[in-house]
């Protein structure tokens, strides 16, 4: 077999240097104001709660109570 042919090295591509690219200057944020804390107001929780009393509400004056849509099924004799 002939021997490979020797490729001549092509010459590297050579880059411009890149420019330095200048620093900005951070933003300087103001220091924040120190917010106070504030005391926080105690609320005792009462440790039951009092059920409040029903009020009675006359039969007449009750709403009327929603017929059932089904009809009601005899309960099976037993054998």
């Amino acid at each position: 077999m002939p021997p490979h042919p020797v490729v001549p090295e092509m010459p590297k591509h050579e880059e411009p240097p890149h420019p330095a690219v200048p620093e900005l200057p951070k933003h300087e944020e103001p220091p924040h104001p120190v917010v106070p804390e504030l005391p926080k107001p105690e609320v005792p929780h009462p440790a039951v709660v009092p059920e409040l009393p029903k009020p009675e509400v006359p039969e007449h004056e009750q709403p009327p109570k929603p017929e059932s849509h089904y009809p009601e099924v005899p309960a099976m004799a037993k054998p």
